[in-house]
C-alpha cells in the first residue's frame, strides 16, 4: 500500500519507519512525562502515527525528537506555517448607532479587523513566513442589497457630522418597520489572502486565499421620515 507524503492530520510521512511525524502546535510542560528525561530546549515533542497495511493505524504516540534529528519537508513547513495565522473574527459597527434613516449616509466598519501576527516555520535551512492580509468586506443587511467594502471602514466619529464615510458607506433604500423586531439583522464578513514566503535552497514567493471570516448577527433599525407639506 502506498501512503502519501503528507497528511493534513498526521504530518509527514518517514519512509524508513513507516510512520507519520507531526511537531504538537502546543508543546507540553517541561515536567510532563512525554519529555521522560529530555529536556525542552533539545527538542520537540511529535505525535507518531504508523499506518498498518490493513487501512488502519497504530494509536498515536508522542515521542521526542532532538532537534536537527529530523528535517521536516517544506509542504509540511507551508501548513505548519498557515496554521499559525489566526485570523480574527469581525464585529460590524454602524453610525447612526441609534436609528438610520433611508436615504441617509451610514458609516460601517469592520472592529477586529487588524492583520493577525505572521505564521512562521523552519526546518533543515528552509524558513516559510505566511503573511495575511485583509482585501475587503461584505456586508449583508437583510434588506435584499449587499455592499462590498475594498477595506474595513473608517470608525465614526461625531466631527464628521451628516458627511459619507471615505471608504465604505450605504443608504438604506427601504425602512426596517416590516421586519421582525422593526430591524434588520446584519453580517460583516471579512476577506482575506495571504503572502508567502520560503527562504532557502529553493526560494518561492506567491499569494494564497485564506477563508473569510464572518461576525456573529447584529441589528439595524431604519426609518422611514415622512415629508409634510
Amino acid at each position: 500500500m502506498q501512503w502519501a507524503c503528507y497528511d493534513p492530520q498526521w504530518g509527514s510521512f518517514d519512509s524508513d519507519e513507516g510512520c507519520y511525524y507531526r511537531e504538537l502546535d502546543k508543546q507540553p510542560p517541561a515536567d510532563d512525562s512525554a519529555w521522560r528525561t529530555n529536556k525542552p530546549s533539545d527538542g520537540s515533542i511529535y505525535s507518531k502515527v504508523c499506518p498498518q497495511t490493513n487501512g488502519g493505524q497504530d494509536g498515536a504516540q508522542f515521542v521526542f525528537v532532538p532537534t536537527g534529528q529530523r528535517v521536516k519537508s517544506v509542504a509540511e513547513l507551508k501548513r505548519e506555517a498557515r496554521d499559525r495565522v489566526h485570523l480574527p473574527a469581525p464585529v460590524g459597527r454602524v453610525a447612526p448607532g441609534g436609528t438610520a434613516v433611508v436615504n441617509a449616509p451610514v458609516w460601517l466598519w469592520a472592529e477586529n479587523a487588524t492583520p493577525p501576527k505572521p505564521g512562521n516555520a523552519a526546518s533543515g535551512g528552509v524558513t516559510v513566513t505566511v503573511t495575511a492580509r485583509l482585501t475587503g468586506a461584505t456586508w449583508d443587511f437583510g434588506d435584499g442589497r449587499t455592499k462590498e467594502c475594498a477595506t474595513a471602514g473608517t470608525p465614526y466619529d461625531p466631527k464628521y457630522g451628516g458627511t459619507e464615510s471615505p471608504d465604505c458607506g450605504y443608504e438604506f433604500t427601504v425602512g426596517s418597520g416590516t421586519k421582525q423586531n422593526g430591524v434588520f439583522t446584519a453580517t460583516v464578513s471579512t476577506h482575506w489572502v495571504a503572502d508567502v514566503v520560503v527562504t532557502g535552497p529553493n526560494p518561492e514567493k506567491y499569494t494564497i486565499a485564506m477563508p473569510p471570516q464572518d461576525s456573529g448577527p447584529f441589528t439595524v433599525k431604519v426609518a422611514e421620515v415622512q415629508v409634510l407639506n
